[in-house]
């Protein structure tokens, strides 16, 4: 059981190593569509949760998207207090909507990916 998780873990690492330059470009619902996947797979995601998992990421890159366009215009505070504001909210909902098993499920392999992120980096 180990094994199978690892290896998932894994390949949700490796994708979104691949997928990093699409997905700058990607657009909300393609960002969404590619991240419950992921988290469906590593948490095994019920049809329910997948709704709402997305209806908050959607209304999270929406938001953001926005935003990033005003960052010219608004100083760095503000730009950081908003972006911080709806990562709460995207985060709040997505904590709620999970087990605890699949919180930490999720947390653990977005950690993974951080770090593998961060090593493939270095050896640029």
């Amino acid at each position: 059981m180990k094994g199978i998780f690892l290896s998932l873990i894994t390949s949700i690492c490796f994708l979104n190593a691949v997928d990093a330059q699409s997905t700058a470009t990607a657009t909300p619902q393609q960002k969404v569509k590619e991240l419950v996947a992921k988290m469906s797979a590593a948490c095994n995601l019920k049809p329910e949760q997948a709704e709402k998992i997305s209806k908050a990421y959607l209304d999270y890159y929406t938001k953001h998207d926005a935003l990033k366009k005003q960052k010219d215009i608004l100083d760095k505070s503000s730009y950081d207090d908003r972006s911080d504001a709806m990562k709460k909210t995207r985060d709040a909902v997505v904590k709620s909507t999970l087990t605890a098993t699949q919180y930490k499920q999720w947390a653990s392999a977005k950690e993974k990916q951080k770090k593998e992120a961060k090593k493939d980096k270095q050896e640029e």
